[in-house]
């Protein structure tokens, strides 16, 4: 009994932990993760920063540039994804076809 409850603590320490260390470095770990890893890019949410107030509004334009670029490699990315799966789509097709003539020639 112990030992269960000693394992059930230690998961919901570590599940707590984590979400402490995501709320803290989400932002960070998000970047880190499409730079490094694109192809899971896609699993992340689009954006979480908050928009500038309205005194800040008129030096946005100036750093729209690095904007771009981000947004760019956020189609980019998106592009590689749609890319992979619809081959993915095309080979699980063809493999479809060859087990249907094979259960035909039996």
């Amino acid at each position: 009994m112990s030992r269960a409850f000693a394992r059930y603590s230690i998961a919901v320490l570590i599940g707590v932990g984590a979400t402490l260390a995501w709320q803290s470095y989400g932002d960070d770990a998000m970047k880190m993760v499409r730079t490094e890893v694109p192809s899971l890019a896609w699993l992340l949410p689009v954006s979480t920063a908050k928009p500038p107030p309205d005194d800040q509004r008129s030096t946005a334009g100036a750093a729209s540039s690095p904007q771009l670029e981000r947004l760019e490699l956020s189609l980019l990315i998106m592009r590689r994804s749609v890319d992979q799966l619809a081959l993915m789509v095309e080979q699980l097709s063809a493999k479809q076809d060859q087990m249907a003539a094979k259960q035909d020639q039996m």
